[in-house]
């Protein structure tokens, strides 16, 4: 049985196997090609694992301006195992439907776009997020410069993205760009200033929160990003569900994705 530690999956999940290598994530199949015995059973887990794949693709294109084009070489198997560890719990026993519940995706908060630039290591607090009236809010609390914000070698200003990836699982739509709000500080300065950031998001969604932190250099030609392939973080605050049925009227415009019945 497959279990999550932190940021991977370990184990067996259907027909495939998981494994951490050199804190890098392998997916493979259980046996050798041409042994595998495709019962209804592991069918059905491979069918769950292709959704969780289809799934993570999605996110990483809602996000995919907020990543820079700096993705982590093992952020797609990562992400993939999580959610085809999350959907195989919500999978309802000998069937291909999920039923889903607000916190179905909570084993997706702490997930790192990049592993080797955590921003738990960055920001030493809690960013607490709620949903409640059809707003979901991420409330930055008052952060010491350096203390409990950290600037990396030669930084003068951060700049702190938080995002609402949408996607309507049962309907098979997603918006493409997640909705975004940017605050920035500089390193001079003693602390940031509470903040904040509240969005509107429809009902029967799946929310996905998330935040990235941009650095920059303060030079004769102006700013100049310092964030790389090996230093680029972000990282999922929450996963909510919201309830009720979808109404429309909210003026998102929806692309296809896989739906997930």
């Amino acid at each position: 049985m497959a279990k999550k530690n932190g940021n991977f999956i370990s184990g067996v999940l259907g027909p495939l196997i998981f494994r951490v290598l050199n804190g890098v994530q392998h997916v493979g199949q259980r046996t050798s090609a041409g042994t595998i015995k495709h019962t209804d059973e592991t069918k059905r887990s491979s069918g769950t694992f292709a959704l969780g794949s289809s799934l993570s693709a999605k996110i990483r294109v809602t996000v995919k301006e907020l990543l820079l084009g700096l993705s982590d070489s093992d952020a797609k198997n990562r992400l993939n195992g999580s959610l085809a560890h999350i959907l195989a719990n919500c999978r309802i026993p000998k069937s291909t439907n999920y039923q889903f519940d607000r916190d179905s995706f909570s084993g997706l908060q702490g997930y790192e776009f990049n592993a080797r630039s955590p921003v738990s290591r960055l920001i030493s607090a809690p960013l607490p997020v709620t949903l409640a009236d059809g707003t979901v809010k991420l409330k930055l609390p008052r952060l010491e410069i350096t203390g409990q914000l950290k600037f990396p070698y030669k930084a003068f200003q951060c700049k702190i993205s938080v995002s609402v990836s949408l996607f309507r699982l049962r309907d098979g739509l997603y918006q493409d760009q997640a909705q975004t709000q940017t605050v920035a500080f500089n390193y001079h300065m003693q602390h940031t200033d509470p903040h904040e950031f509240k969005f509107a998001v429809p009902k029967a969604c799946l929310c996905i929160v998330s935040l990235f932190l941009v650095y920059e250099s303060a030079g004769r030609r102006g700013m100049k990003l310092i964030n790389n392939r090996n230093f680029n973080p972000g990282i999922i605050c929450a996963a909510l569900m919201t309830e009720g049925k979808y109404e429309g009227g909210d003026g998102i415009t929806w692309r296809e994705m896989k739906k997930i019945p």
